[in-house]
């Protein structure tokens, strides 16, 4: 898809009430919006006026202060919706049917008034198999599920122990690989140098033992976390890294187990705003 030759048009919405933390466009040309403290799944016509909505099992107290965001990239047919603290659905796209998604988190860890928090999500809808990170009692806790099987639940350290904090995943195109990236926190206080926070990225296999591929701590003179990851939609070992310095250009090479640094672009943005990375389909 070449943009310079397609008739492109921008509707401005004036919602100031609207607050959410994911959008996917449909295949019916509509926008699917799952809104912030709500938990709500809201369909939109293209001029932004409400279509239907389903509401979720549970309201926010307080806005959610961490990194959040279901996985849209390379999903077409399907997605996952947060409805609630531990209760996920399953959306189909082309006739917007709705189904619930059972034992993704252990009851022993609370219902929907619980203190846990979706996250992010990764799925192979066509092999039913999804991965849920969420926070729980302080903890990081990736949560794996196939069908006909129990979940496997981890707590971070176990699975990825340079990592502090999960603030995006991404899923390959062949749903072999995922990728994490977050944050990676070293205390050096005890030697009068204060904390330290970097960025750090992870490829692991997509099946039940999540076993780290590679992983690649970025420098800190350059960005103190890692935004969000996209896998590149042509080159399925190629990777965009967005953090609050400069967008990394990564490259997996699965044979020598390493994640290297292709390119790193400077946007010069004084405020070290992070950018938002979106595929375009």
């Amino acid at each position: 898809m070449q943009l310079s030759q397609q008739a492109v048009s921008f509707f401005i919405s004036n919602l100031e009430e609207l607050s959410y933390y994911g959008l996917k466009p449909t295949p019916t040309g509509h926008l699917l919006v799952q809104q912030d403290m709500s938990n709500n799944l809201v369909l939109y016509e293209s001029n932004f006026v409400e279509k239907f909505k389903f509401p979720g099992t549970v309201i926010d107290r307080a806005p959610v202060n961490f990194f959040r965001n279901p996985h849209f990239s390379f999903e077409g047919k399907k997605v996952i919706w947060f409805g609630g603290k531990s209760t996920l659905f399953t959306v189909d796209l082309r006739d917007m049917s709705v189904l619930k998604l059972e034992n993704v988190i252990p009851q022993d860890l609370g219902g929907d008034d619980s203190r846990t928090q979706p996250l992010h999500c990764v799925a192979d809808f066509e092999r039913e198999k999804v991965l849920v990170s969420y926070f729980f009692e302080e903890e990081y806790v990736l949560s794996y599920i196939e069908k006909g099987r129990e979940a496997d639940i981890h707590i971070l350290s176990e699975i990825f122990p340079k990592f502090d904090e999960i603030t995006c995943m991404d899923l390959d195109k062949n749903k072999a690989f995922c990728f994490v990236g977050g944050v990676s926190v070293v205390d050096q206080r005890n030697q009068g140098l204060g904390v330290s926070r970097k960025g750090v990225v992870a490829a692991f296999s997509f099946n039940k033992d999540l076993k780290i591929v590679a992983q690649l701590e970025l420098p800190t003179d350059k960005c103190s976390y890692v935004g969000s990851i996209l896998v590149s939609p042509i080159h399925e070992d190629v990777i965009f890294v967005s953090t609050d310095g400069p967008l990394f250009i990564l490259g997996l090479d699965t044979a020598d187990k390493k994640l290297h640094v292709i390119k790193a672009i400077n946007f010069n943005n004084k405020g070290k705003l992070n950018f938002e990375l979106c595929l375009i389909t």
